[in-house]
């Protein structure tokens, strides 16, 4: 028999975002063929879930009041959804009359004390509690987990391909009450994400194993990963690495031990198994993302990976421009430009600015950038840029770098941001996650602002001019492109089984991983009975270290976890040890978003607490003896 568990039921709404939120329209194109263009609309928004934006909301209204150190009124339970379910009366699945974070809003009741309560987010706590469903999980143990794996090994792979095949499993997740919707979700953000990291031709989505969806397997080939590469990286940067031992005179953990080891030998990796969870949240981060897709440290050297001339591209008008002066992303002047490779595949670079008006930063005076291009009197001078190069596959792939072509991880927050990103970015848009996120719903066309003003202007030449309009095309024509080139993306993430009209899948998942673990989570993650975690949290150093979560329904960050995640293993694994990553665990947090303007690579950081200083014995007798002489 599974268990019951009670979760917050999810729909698509708005939020703020980086880019303009989209709305698709079906037209007709020449063949006759439907097919969607992403048309901006005004507001700055992306679809979430409705969970999301209601715990937002509650975080920003009522946690001040009504958290782990401060629960007025003996209520701290606020943004601990299954708590707030468990009490019977603050939240009442379907009945948001009857439920008292709802019926005590103002005007009506007398929350929040200043009496202002907007009635847009009234409507979404409505709703959202109304959405409220309960939904029966089903437990899924490391032995089962591990007998699926082998049973589908023996049975499906041949012996000659095991070493190129991995799996991903939901079960930490699952067991901590993942709902259906969060599953769905998960499986179609782990398949964009190897699909968005694949040097492949077409898409291709993991092979779901087992009838709750909790166990996938993928083949490396199919989206060109080398293995030894492929485990390098893993090797470097999983945190959760579990071997599974003989324990004392226990038979169930000594089948799981002989199946673990059974796996490893066959597939050649005793990493065989990692977290779902984990692999979508940091293989769309900079330090991994650039190593899995091969980006190379300049553009200038990305430009020959993919085969592409800028300079003899914009010298001889081969490309099409749109320039405007807010995109939505950046807050100044904006230049986007496309470009095709050598494959026939469409390059777009955008040349963002941090001034509007300070000289050759002025795109309105100096639109024919970038120096060397010809027409250099009239060349901008730009900050930075993003790329978007679509693979192969369809998918798109994306770069962020300096004016001189240097690599950056995230942009500087001055030229551009994404005002309603994961709260660990600080408005900075991160390479790879931030731009698929961005990007889910394809290219966004912005109407350009040159083209109309060069030709009534009169500070430039005639040849300037014509320049000017063989680059800066029309409306029509930049409309096409981009609707041509988001076609062949949309069909590949139909190939998976996405809809760019969804929230990003991606960006659902990497909130999911990050978001503040409560007991239940924490008791999941570890995969530890009441007794043993019951035992652990007793001791140090996690009595300290996680004692909010036994308080007003408190909880820890994912860092906090990660940090303890080994050492609890070690210490009370019974059967499991725990390998420590190479190179570190790789997790975003507020220190490492601020120690560098551009680069992420202190976001890697060691999970073995730090060695205790051990004291020269003979130092501290010379020091004690000058002490004395003194």
């Amino acid at each position: 028999m599974g268990r019951r568990h009670l979760f917050g039921a999810s729909l698509c709404l708005s939020v703020l975002a980086c880019k303009p939120q989209t709305k698709a329209h079906i037209i007709s194109s020449t063949n006759t063929v439907e097919k969607l263009i992403v048309e901006e609309v005004s507001s700055d928004q992306v679809a979430v879930s409705l969970e999301a934006q209601a715990l937002t909301i509650l975080e920003t209204q009522c946690a001040s009041c009504h958290n782990f150190n401060n629960a007025q009124g003996g209520f701290g339970s606020i943004l601990d959804v299954e708590e707030m379910i468990k009490s019977g009366k603050y939240i009442v699945p379907g009945n948001p009359a009857e439920s008292t974070i709802f019926n005590r809003l103002a005007p009506e009741g007398n929350m929040p004390p200043s009496g202002e309560f907007a009635d847009e987010d009234r409507q979404v706590l409505e709703k959202w509690i109304t959405e409220i469903t309960i939904e029966e999980v089903i437990p899924l143990s490391t032995e089962d987990e591990i007998k699926t794996i082998r049973a589908d090994l023996e049975q499906n792979v041949a012996a000659g391909n095991r070493s190129f095949v991995r799996y991903f499993s939901l079960q930490n997740q699952n067991n901590a009450g993942l709902s259906s919707e969060q599953r769905d979700s998960m499986l179609k953000a782990l398949a964009k994400t190897l699909n968005s990291l694949s040097s492949t031709t077409t898409v291709k989505a993991p092979l779901v194993l087992d009838e709750q969806k909790n166990i996938v397997r993928i083949d490396l080939r199919d989206y060109g990963f080398d293995v030894a590469s492929f485990e390098a990286i893993i090797n470097e940067f999983y945190p959760f690495a579990i071997s599974q031992v003989p324990f004392g005179n226990d038979p169930v953990q000594a089948t799981i031990a002989e199946n673990h080891s059974f796996l490893a030998q066959e597939i050649g990796s005793t990493n065989f198994r990692i977290r779902m969870d984990w692999f979508v949240a940091t293989a769309t981060l900079p330090e991994l993302y650039k190593r899995f897709l091969g980006l190379p440290p300049t553009l200038q050297e990305l430009d020959v990976q993919l085969g592409v001339d800028a300079i003899s591209n914009i010298t001889n008008n081969l490309v099409i421009r749109s320039g405007f002066r807010n995109s939505g992303v950046s807050s100044q002047n904006r230049i986007i430009e496309r470009h095709v490779s050598s494959n026939n595949l469409p390059y777009w670079i955008s040349y963002d600015f941090a001034d509007n008006n300070e000289g050759q930063q002025n795109i309105f005076n100096f639109p024919l950038g970038p120096v060397g291009a010809g027409f250099d009197e009239k060349a901008f001078d730009h900050d930075g840029g993003e790329v978007i190069f679509q693979l192969p596959n369809g998918l798109f792939g994306y770069y962020l770098n300096l004016a001189d072509g240097t690599a950056i991880d995230k942009g500087p927050t001055n030229i551009v941001r994404q005002i309603n990103g994961p709260s660990q970015f600080f408005q900075a848009i991160v390479n790879g996650m931030s731009c698929m996120s961005c990007h889910g719903q394809g290219l966004l066309p912005k109407k350009d602002d040159i083209r109309g003003f060069a030709a009534a202007a009169q500070n430039f030449s005639q040849a300037e001019k014509v320049k000017i309009a063989d680059l800066f095309v029309p409306e029509t024509v930049m409309n096409q492109a981009i609707a041509e080139d988001n076609q062949r993306y949309f069909e590949s993430l139909k190939g998976l089984g996405i809809s760019p009209l969804e929230p990003d899948p991606i960006n659902n998942a990497y909130q999911h991983y990050n978001k503040a673990l409560f007991k239940k989570d924490v008791q999941a993650e570890l995969g530890f009975d009441d007794n043993t975690f019951n035992t652990m949290v007793q001791t140090e150093p996690f009595r300290t270290a996680w004692v909010s979560i036994f308080y007003n329904s408190g909880s820890i960050t994912r860092q906090e976890f990660n940090l303890l995640y080994g050492e609890a293993i070690r210490a009370f694994g019974n059967g499991r040890e725990w390998t420590e990553p190479t190179s570190g665990d790789h997790l975003i947090t507020p220190d490492c978003m601020v120690a560098d303007p551009a680069s992420m690579s202190t976001c890697t950081f060691s999970l073995l607490p730090e060695p205790p200083v051990v004291e020269d014995p003979a130092a501290a007798d010379q020091a004690a003896a000058a002490g004395d002489g003194a």
